[in-house]
């Protein structure tokens, strides 16, 4: 284990000037920074959570927006409030709530529901605005580069005990991952979709070849070549004109891809701010992938060739 942040964590109804906007508050430690890599996407100001007197928020940049926060011309407390815990109903509606304020030092931008959702405070300001003394909402742990990541789950989760969940950064965002998948799979499945049609293709051509070559058929025939053999042909023909165009595909795909992950020539945007923590697309190179490909394609190249291979060996019975 490398380092471990506590973190307090409430929905809350933010206010600057005349502007008001709702969110979540997150109250970290000092080790937070030790943790991720927030700081490193302040984009105005700097990540300060509090100093000897006062306290600070650095604030998403969808939340900051609406709010009109300048953090460079003024020096205007954000004000902070949420529902006060046990409290319902009371006679004066103001007592159902507790506000604090922090001056804002500085606005993040990573992605963008994070940007639309977090503003970060001090741990000991989330406390006193939320009434909880040594309480925190979750633990966010880093492990040294290399570390068995599962190996130092089931370790904690033994510690812990099952008070507690443990999840890891895909466990997270679990509906984000499966939609990522499902969208892979839909992919693929365009892909062989898209391959299927073309290969109505290869029967057309594979079919006028047959008719084209009744002749040489016939002469092959008298040569002693079986039906077998003549169906052997042109299953061939049909395979290797789709697997070498399949080949020069996948070397122009993993060329491109190479040249994406080396200069990031595709990008997210258009210039201007990005939303997003990187500006392009990501790449990443999976050995699966070509196979399932090759096997798609193989898979249906062999089906379309059949039905032409199948007639050029009957039209050789015809022959007899």
């Amino acid at each position: 284990m490398y380092a471990v942040s506590r973190v307090l964590e409430e929905n809350a109804y933010f206010e600057y000037g005349t502007q008001a906007q709702l969110g979540t508050i997150k109250g970290v430690d000092d080790n937070y920074n030790k943790v991720t890599t927030v700081s490193h996407y302040v984009r105005d100001g700097k990540f300060l959570l509090h100093d000897a007197s006062l306290n600070y928020a650095i604030i998403g940049a969808n939340i900051g927006m609406p709010l009109n926060i300048n953090i460079d011309q003024s020096m205007e407390p954000l004000r902070i409030t949420v529902p006060r815990r046990g409290v319902k109903n009371a006679f004066v509606p103001e007592e159902e709530f507790n506000t604090m304020s922090a001056i804002p030092a500085g606005i993040f931008s990573i992605q963008q529901e994070f940007d639309s959702k977090y503003v970060f405070v001090s741990l000991d300001l989330a406390r006193q605005l939320l009434g909880l003394d040594n309480r925190v909402s979750g633990y966010e742990i880093k492990l040294k580069d290399g570390a068995d990541a599962e190996k130092a789950r089931v370790q904690i989760a033994q510690i812990m005990g099952k008070d507690f969940k443990l999840k890891n950064r895909y466990e997270q965002k679990a509906d984000t991952y499966k939609i990522m998948k499902i969208e892979r799979w839909v992919t693929t499945a365009i892909l062989g979709f898209i391959i299927l049609i073309i290969s109505f293709n290869i029967i057309g051509s594979l079919t006028m070849l047959v008719l084209e070559k009744a002749k040489d058929i016939s002469i092959l025939k008298a040569m002693g070549g079986s039906p077998t053999l003549i169906q052997r042909i042109y299953l061939l023909n049909g395979m290797l004109a789709s697997t070498i165009g399949a080949g020069v595909g996948l070397l122009l795909g993993y060329a491109v891809c190479l040249l994406q992950i080396k200069f990031h020539f595709l990008k997210l945007t258009n210039g201007g701010d990005s939303s997003f923590v990187i500006d392009y697309y990501p790449v990443v190179l999976k050995w699966t992938d070509p196979l399932v490909t090759i096997g798609i394609i193989v898979s249906v190249s062999l089906f379309a060739s059949y039905f032409p291979a199948r007639k050029a060996g009957e039209s050789v019975m015809s022959f007899k």
